[in-house]
C-alpha cells in the first residue's frame, strides 16, 4: 500500500532507508516529493497486527523501481 500511495507523485524510484528508529520510504517525482515513515512501536495498546518491529544489524538504504513494487 505504501508504494502504491507514493506512485501518485509520478516517481519512478523509491528510496527505502531502514534504521533502528524506523523505515522511511522516499520519492521525488514530477508532481513533488514525499516521505512515509514507519516507526517501531512497543505500545501495549496497539493490536499485534498493527505493530512495527525492526530487527537489523546495520542501517541500510536501497533504491527500487516503483513499477516492480505495485
Amino acid at each position: 500500500r505504501i508504494c502504491r500511495d507514493l506512485t501518485i507523485l509520478q516517481a519512478d524510484v523509491v528510496l527505502i532507508t531502514c534504521t533502528k528508529g524506523g523505515i522511511r520510504f522516499s520519492v521525488k517525482g514530477e508532481v513533488g516529493a514525499g516521505n512515509i515513515q514507519c516507526l517501531a512501536t512497543t505500545d501495549a495498546d496497539v493490536p499485534p497486527e498493527e505493530t512495527v518491529t525492526i530487527d537489523l544489524k546495520e542501517p541500510t538504504t536501497l533504491k527500487f523501481a516503483l513499477r516492480y513494487l505495485n
